[in-house]
């Protein structure tokens, strides 16, 4: 187990694993989200894959700028407000069955597995783009995805609890 900001995530795909091979995956409430669990799993994957495979192509063209203020926010407070973002099409989570989101789920966790996290953790250069946030690092970019991922599964958490 890698240490750090990626072996929090890598403790979030178990949860999400997890929740994907034991919820109801139709299980919505509106008071919450528009979306049903699964929609969340399947997004949160999509997301974390496409930064993912960016930060596993050693040849990611650098980005102009970098990091903008709502992202410095973002990441040094641990929270992405609710209701407010609007997630680009193909990244929109869709309704998923157990098996398929188990499947995806693990091929996400082999190909986060496989990134050289003492690399990305040296590198200072923008490769990932984001569309609220700007260009990230790598570290950046991975700090995004702990804290992308704990949103969804925090939204999960008061989907199920009420």
């Amino acid at each position: 187990m890698t240490d750090g900001v990626p072996g929090r995530i890598q403790a979030q795909f178990e949860r999400m694993r997890a929740l994907a091979r034991s919820a109801d995956l139709s299980a919505r409430n509106e008071r919450v989200s528009a979306w049903c669990l699964a929609e969340q799993l399947d997004h949160v994957t999509k997301v974390t894959l496409s930064v993912v495979n960016v930060l596993g192509n050693p040849d990611a063209p650098r980005l102009d700028g970098g990091i903008n203020v709502l992202g410095r926010l973002v990441l040094w407070l641990n929270w992405i407000p609710r209701g407010v973002g609007k997630s680009p099409s193909r990244l929109r989570g869709a309704p998923a069955v157990a098996a398929d989101l188990d499947g995806a789920i693990g091929r996400l966790t082999a190909a986060f597995d496989a990134l050289p996290f003492d690399a990305l953790r040296a590198s200072r250069v923008p490769v990932v783009r984001h569309p609220r946030f700007g260009s990230l690092t790598p570290p950046q970019a991975l700090r995004f995805l702990e804290v992308h991922t704990h949103h969804h599964l925090k939204i999960i958490d008061d989907m199920l609890r009420t």
